[in-house]
């Protein structure tokens, strides 16, 4: 009889390791290692154009993966292989909502919150300090006696861009006629006896018979707000050092100036709170919106967590964390890495610091992937408006915003772009890595005009700066 020993050894065994596996998946001690398809994650793969170097590839590969980091995916893999970027999410799933509570105080108005402060009396102080308002909408230049020159087409919409022209107005002879010779037999005057005009980006908007009176004239130049929004904001960060005069105010209104200046600004700004109203058309319409704000007692907070347990943001109000939590969706995401990175030069305009009561009421363009989805928030539709983006501080390191004018030049107006290292000559004491670059088609007159008009300005002045933005944030200005 032949000996089964070996045979029941086997048997045994093969059951040994079943059981065993049985008991690890209902433990959960074992799990099967799906692949993207079964476990629901995502593969894309972006195919970038032949002969794309290997270092932009890199860079664009980091770019991505910055975005991927904003939606907290659990341990995306991204490389490259060839001429591809290849992106891989395992078990990408929507962040989750986590509800704590948090004993608060915030000021609010339809639903949105403008900060929050951990005891009511420090709410209300910073609710009693906000004021309405003017900022201007239209500045122009204009004349000694206040009139508009050049038939008001030397209007803008800051007093930075207004202040900024005023200084770029020349004074030089009037420019000689096309036209057939002239009959005067003296071609050439003295300066002092030649007719002089202003003139402004080679437009002439004004002659004088002498040097002296057009330089008179030019001198009397000043700017002037023609047009007002109005704005909830605080005395500090307002236009103006008070919204309307009040002599005859009650007597409480009148010594709470120094002691409440600064408190808005050091209110929570965790629970991601919206802009104060600004912009609005009227006087009426921002001081309904001032009596709208009031201060709510808030217990809890909603938290949007990430597939790998990252926070992406807390909310007061379950409705704005679900907006969130949708945002880090699977199809939202194959949005954000499809697209490309947005290049702009734009010119500043103005500098907020973060350490200015201004900065916290200056809202950002496009500041949520919400507004970003927006028609409103397209390339084209800013690429013509003034806009607000966040940079850091060279110096400090700290925050700033730019607001800065329309695009000047953007990606699609640069045909070559190189790295190269300057050396330092005598001529110029800087070296180090520098950009390169050459521009095509009626990006190179727009780029000469911008800068040949900053070139005019005095040195210090900030709006003698070209800022350069990818994806709405300043990486040099």
């Amino acid at each position: 009889m032949r000996n089964t020993r070996p045979l029941w050894y086997s048997v045994i065994f093969v059951a040994v390791l079943v059981i065993g596996s049985i008991v690890g998946f209902v433990a959960g001690s074992l799990k099967p290692t799906l692949g993207l398809d079964l476990e629901g994650g995502l593969s894309v793969i972006l195919a970038a154009p032949e002969g794309t170097p290997r270092d932009v590839l890199d860079q664009a590969l980091e770019n991505i993966r910055n975005r991927v980091d904003a939606f907290g995916v659990g341990e995306p893999e991204i490389f490259v292989t060839g001429n591809n970027i290849e992106i891989q999410l395992p078990g990408l799933a929507p962040g989750t909502i986590r509800t704590s509570p948090k004993e608060q105080y915030c000021l609010e108005r339809e639903g949105s919150s403008f900060g929050c402060a951990a005891d009511k009396a420090t709410a209300d102080r910073a609710l009693g300090e906000l004021v309405v308002s003017p900022q201007p909408k239209t500045v122009c230049v204009v004349d000694g006696d206040g009139k508009l020159v050049d038939a008001g087409k030397l209007c803008f919409d800051s007093q930075p861009e207004a202040a900024s022209a005023l200084t770029a107005i020349t004074v030089a002879p009037r420019p000689a006629p096309s036209a057939s010779p002239t009959p005067s037999p003296s071609p050439s005057p003295s300066p002092e006896k030649q007719e002089q005009c202003l003139i402004y980006q080679g437009d002439t908007f004004g002659c004088f018979p002498t040097l002296k009176a057009a330089n008179d004239a030019k001198d009397a130049l000043k700017t002037k707000t023609t047009e007002n929004t109005y704005c909830v904001t605080t005395p500090e960060a307002g236009s103006s050092p008070s919204a309307t005069p009040t002599p005859s105010a009650s007597p409480s209104a009148s010594p709470s100036a120094s002691p409440a200046a600064g408190v808005f600004a050091t209110l929570s700004k965790d629970d991601n709170p919206a802009d104060l109203p600004c912009k609005l058309a009227t006087k009426g319409q921002a001081d309904s919106a001032l009596a709208g704000i009031s201060v709510a007692h808030e217990t809890e907070h909603f938290c949007v967590i990430g597939s790998s347990g990252k926070n992406l943001g807390c909310y007061l109000t379950r409705e704005e964390a679900d907006a969130r939590q949708k945002e880090t969706g699977q199809q939202h995401l194959l949005d954000v890495i499809g697209q490309t990175a947005r290049l702009e030069e734009r010119r500043v305009q103005s500098i907020v610091q973060s350490t200015d009561p201004a900065f916290a009421t200056t809202p950002l363009t496009c500041a949520t992937p919400t507004e970003e989805a927006t028609p409103a928030c397209s390339f084209q539709k800013l690429a013509t408006q003034d806009v607000v983006y966040q940079g850091t501080d060279p110096q400090t390191g700290l925050p700033v915003k730019y607001h800065l004018g329309p695009v000047v030049i953007s990606g699609s107006d640069i045909s070559k772009a190189t790295a190269v290292l300057q050396q330092a000559t005598s001529q110029s004491f800087s070296s180090g890595w520098a950009v390169s670059f050459q521009l095509k088609g009626e990006g190179v007159g727009r780029f000469a005009d911008l800068t040949t008009q900053l070139a005019t300005l005095r040195s210090g002045d900030p709006t003698k700066q070209i800022a350069i933005a990818v994806d709405r944030t300043i990486i040099s200005s």
